[in-house]
């Protein structure tokens, strides 16, 4: 409880605006004032503030807000998935490489280094271009290049714990390779894994509104963030306010999971202060 009450703010204001954000896109079909996709002839591109259309409309009359909300869906899903998938595969391959070592550890980095050597974003187009847009294909495109990061510190921090005496005292009492992993090393690279999520969904938010804004991402007339400052980009002064919206809330996406990982990784870290 001591601990929890030292919390850094910076996991405070992280965590609840992403909270607030989980909130308004779990529940976008109840705080949505108008279906994302409806077009309101009378209201092509109006600007925010206009009776029932809080933040306006786009080129095609939709409410801005409620395709903002559906949008926040798209992002939170793909950075989530992102997340979770490029994490599992890629702490997999660090644990085995660090367990095991020799040729397992040699030909596992290898591969790594090969993945890292292309732009992370060219390969993603180049994925995407070839299996077809969509949220599935664009999750499949940004995990290819998300998991190195996980086998990377993973795999170092294992090769620095397997030299830590109390692990060296499970091995002298005959406890297995595995059961060594999952009782001792896992345990000690579960906060590095955690900090690693928090920055690896920014990194997935940005590159799926990257994707998006290049048409590789959602299938219209789906709403995300990149679409809409995709399709807004032609009338930027016309009507400014479809790329301030879509753009402030991709910035305070970031920034609230680089604050939380920052705080984070000061918080977990035992030798800080």
């Amino acid at each position: 409880m001591n601990r929890l009450s030292r919390l850094d703010p910076r996991i405070i204001v992280g965590a609840g605006i992403l909270a607030l954000l989980l909130i308004g896109a779990l529940g976008a079909s109840a705080f949505a004032p108008h279906p994302p996709e409806r077009i309101h002839d009378d209201f092509i591109m109006a600007p925010p503030g206009t009776p029932g259309f809080l933040l306006g409309t786009d080129t095609l009359g939709r409410d801005l807000l409620s395709r903002m909300l559906y949008g926040a869906r798209v992002s939170l899903l793909v950075g989530a998935s992102v997340v979770v998938i490029a994490g599992i595969f890629g702490v997999t391959v660090g644990l085995v490489a660090g367990a095991m070592g020799g040729w397992v550890d040699h030909v596992a980095m290898r591969i790594t280094e090969i993945i890292l050597s292309f732009p992370p974003l060219l390969l993603a187009v180049a994925i995407v271009g070839v299996r077809g847009p969509g949220v599935p294909n664009l999750i499949i495109a940004l995990v290819v290049f998300s998991w190195t990061d996980y086998a990377r510190v993973v795999r170092g921090e294992m090769l620095a714990l397997r030299e830590e005496p109390y692990v060296e005292a499970g091995r002298s009492i005959g406890m297995t390779e595995a059961q060594l992993v999952l009782r001792y090393m896992l345990p000690g690279v579960a906060n590095s894994i955690v900090i690693l999520g928090t920055f690896g969904m920014a990194s997935a938010i940005l590159a799926e509104a990257a994707l998006s804004f290049l048409g590789l991402g959602v299938v219209a007339p789906a709403a995300s963030w990149g679409s809409i400052l995709s399709d807004a980009r032609v009338f930027l002064r016309l009507a400014p306010h479809l790329v301030v919206f879509p753009g402030l809330a991709l910035m305070v996406t970031v920034m609230a999971l680089h604050l939380l990982g920052d705080g984070l990784r000061d918080w977990l870290d035992p030798r800080s202060k």
